[in-house]
């Protein structure tokens, strides 16, 4: 979490799973980025909004795990390829 981040010492190492997560979530904010044409802003409401897609679930609900990182680029990359 953002929290766990913060308390971190600079000297202290993050585990390979927080590793590999702060990895993922570049990567999609990256490529959300890209696909709303460089406005983080309007990636950021996509992410908040509910998705009949997810559920009725905000993609951001499921930035929990890989999986759900995985599943919520998917849906990205529909997004900007308008396949549904």
């Amino acid at each position: 979490s953002i929290r766990t981040l913060a308390t971190k010492s600079k000297s202290s190492v993050l585990s390979v799973n927080a590793s590999e997560k702060i990895i993922q979530l570049n990567s999609l904010f990256e490529l959300g980025t890209k696909v709303f044409e460089g406005n983080l802003g309007a990636f950021i409401n996509w992410l908040n909004n509910k998705l009949p897609a997810m559920k009725n679930r905000p993609p951001s609900d499921m930035l929990t795990t890989h999986l759900g990182i995985i599943l919520v680029k998917d849906e990205l990359l529909r997004n900007e390829f308008s396949i549904y």
